[in-house]
């Protein structure tokens, strides 16, 4: 493996919120030509991500619920 090439697939793994366990995962998974398990490696991480924003969402969706009642609290209170 050419050395910039290294350099830039780490780079991209550590853009995309890989933890260094996962990086080195995946490393070794390239080294091997493991396509499908390379595959597979990213497609947990992006569920994990999407998991991960999906929960958010729905934390600022409850607060938006909470700001819309106090909100409206205050409205009754004027």
């Amino acid at each position: 493996m050419i050395k910039k090439e290294l350099e830039k697939l780490l780079d991209n793994l550590k853009e995309a919120d890989l933890s260094d366990e996962e990086i080195k995962e995946f490393v070794e998974l390239y080294k091997n030509s493991s396509l499908d398990k390379q595959c597979e490696c990213l497609t947990r991480k992006r569920k994990k991500l999407l998991d991960k924003i999906h929960k958010n969402e729905h934390c600022i969706n409850n607060l938006d619920y909470l700001k819309f009642i106090l909100e409206n609290e205050e409205d009754k209170n004027e």
